[in-house]
């Protein structure tokens, strides 16, 4: 009987101590990323990116349109440019 009591014991502290260290664990992730608020802010940043970048490319577009609009112009001003 006493050998069970000991075992009884042992396996009541193996579950005090699992406990713990899923306490522990737990209060890790809260840290760590609490309610999943880094992993959001990455994504909104990732998408305010994508933004930026699809807006670049747009003026990017427009500045070579212009550009080259510039271009004939001053061709045509300084004599460069054969037309009409």
């Amino acid at each position: 009987m006493s050998e069970n009591l000991d075992w009884l014991r042992r396996l009541a502290s193996v579950e005090k101590r699992l406990t713990r260290v899923e306490n522990q664990l737990d209060e890790h992730d809260q840290i760590l990323d609490p309610s999943g608020w880094i992993s959001e802010a990455f994504e909104l940043q990732q998408r305010e990116i994508e933004e930026v970048k699809g807006k670049l490319e747009t003026i990017e577009a427009e500045v070579k349109s212009n550009g080259s609009k510039l271009d004939a112009i001053l061709q045509r001003l300084t004599g460069t440019l054969e037309g009409p």
